[in-house]
Formats: C-alpha cells, sequence, structure tokens
C-alpha cells in the first residue's frame, strides 16, 4: 500500500509525521516500510534519518530504470536502511521524475515493501498530484488556521482524490500559556466538511515537546518506536490502525503476527510488539 502525505503549505510537519507513521506502521506489521522523498527543494528526510551523505535514492532508481538496468536487487541498493522498520529513498537533484518513472516505482515498491509512504511536495505540484493518484490514501496535513481550510478549495485537484483523504490536524494545541485557542478541533471540522468533504475521517495529534526536541540524530525513532505512552502516541496508534485495516486490508486482532504476503495478523498494541 502507498500513503502520500501532502499539505496545502510547507511548514505543517508532514516530514516528521511521514517518519513516525511510516515507524508506527512498520513495527505494527513486524516488517519494513519505505519512505520515498520526492521534495527535491528540501531533502528533510534525509536531514532527519541520516547522519551520513546519501548520494543514490530517485536519481540511482531514475538512472538504472532509463537505462534498462533496473532489478529487484539494484532497486533495494536505492534505499538507505534506517532500522528493521524503515529504509527511505533520499530525493532527486539530477533527474527530474516522469510518469513512466513513477509506474515503474510503483510497481517495485509493490514486490518488496508491503508499506510504503511518500513525502510530496507541500502547496501545488504536478509531481505530487501524479503520486495521488497511484496512493491508497492521502493524508492531508492541517494545523488550527482557518486560511489554511480555504485553500483546500484551490489545492492540487484534491477533490479528485476525495475518497483516499485522510485529514491529520497535526501539533494540535488547546491552550497557549493561560489562554484558550479559539479555533478548536470541532471548528476545524465543521470547516473541512463545509468545504465539501463530507465523510473523509479527520484525526488528531497533540503538541508533543519531546517529539519536537528529539528531531536530531535518529532519536525522534527512540521515542516512537519506545513503549512509553502518551497522548500524542495513542494518537498514532489510532491513526495506524485505521490506515492498515482500511488501506492494506491488515486485521488487527491477535498478539502473535501471523506473517503472510500481503496480510498481517497483529495485537491494537502496536508498540508492545
Amino acid at each position: 500500500m502507498i500513503i502520500s502525505v501532502t499539505s496545502p503549505k510547507k511548514g505543517m510537519g508532514q516530514t516528521v509525521l511521514t517518519i513516525n507513521l511510516t515507524a508506527a506502521m512498520g513495527k505494527a506489521i513486524n516488517d519494513k516500510a519505505a519512505i520515498i522523498d520526492i521534495n527535491k527543494y528540501y531533502s528533510d528526510i534525509a536531514y532527519y534519518l541520516s547522519n551520513s551523505s546519501f548520494t543514490k535514492g530517485l536519481d540511482e532508481f531514475i538512472n538504472l530504470k532509463r537505462t534498462d538496468m533496473l532489478n529487484e536487487d539494484n532497486f533495494s541498493r536505492c534505499f538507505k536502511r534506517v532500522n528493521d522498520y524503515i529504509h527511505f529513498m533520499t530525493s532527486n537533484d539530477c533527474f527530474d521524475m516522469e510518469n513512466g518513472d513513477i509506474i515503474s516505482l510503483q510497481k517495485y515498491l509493490a514486490k518488496q515493501y508491503p508499506i510504503a509512504t511518500v513525502d510530496t511536495i507541500a502547496s501545488n505540484n504536478k509531481i505530487s498530484k501524479n503520486f495521488f493518484h497511484i496512493s491508497n490514501a492521502i493524508i492531508v496535513t492541517l494545523n488550527q488556521d482557518k486560511k489554511l481550510i480555504d485553500k483546500l478549495v484551490n489545492f492540487n485537484g484534491i477533490y479528485d482524490y476525495e475518497d483516499k483523504i485522510v485529514f491529520v490536524i497535526n501539533r494540535y494545541i488547546e491552550t497557549l500559556g493561560s489562554n484558550k485557542i479559539q479555533y478548536t478541533d470541532l471548528d476545524i471540522e465543521k470547516d473541512v466538511r463545509k468545504a465539501g468533504f463530507k465523510n473523509n475521517r479527520i484525526f488528531r495529534l497533540d503538541f508533543d515537546t519531546e517529539i519536537m526536541n528529539d528531531c536530531n540524530d535518529l532519536s525522534i525513532l527512540n521515542y516512537v518506536l519506545s513503549s512509553k505512552e502518551s497522548k500524542y502516541l495513542n494518537q498514532l496508534k489510532e491513526l495506524s490502525s485505521f490506515l492498515l485495516k482500511q488501506c492494506g486490508k491488515y486485521n488487527i486482532e491477535d498478539k502473535s503476527i501471523k506473517k503472510k504476503r500481503g496480510f498481517f495478523t497483529s495485537k491494537m498494541d502496536f508498540f508492545s510488539l
């Protein structure tokens, strides 16, 4: 299954969300998951997950594909392994992606990765839209800004993929100092419905200072993959469970994981595996 993560504008925390969600789902099914970074303007995935230079990734994949040298073995070498659950493909610098490259990438991902997430280019972008087309789900990252909801109307043809969209209110806060934030999750839901998304699920991920302080030297994954309890991790677990069930046809029931290609059974408590 392929999940694209996007936002009407940069700065919504979609990259950290992509990493956390991929790690949570990979651990849930006890298998590797891929992150594809297509944002060549920032390459944030490599910044968060690698402490060494990494020059392959999408450029290597595109070069192999266009020279008819691509196979399953050298496809796997286009990724950097972070841990047992996350492998990532860094964004392209040299080659521009074409639709044929995306279709080929989809085919190879299906063979080697039960889960792949795509960190797209925020705002309107043709390549991101092409990834929306092949995705099983599209996560649209929002925050507590009413103007951002208004931007959905003209955002990257998003209405064409209405049945795939899941909204995530990222870094949600209820109070700032002693003041209550006026634009609440209920207000956001009301405005999302008013914008035409009548039945799409809306999830909330609360602001967590530990996440914000643990974004260097891979420690962000130490937090997300730990056995600790927090509101954020429970909310992330709920989002992961929904996506695995709705898009990947994973049945989260049993404590033990019975692994068959394309189907897994496990307990709801992902973080105790």
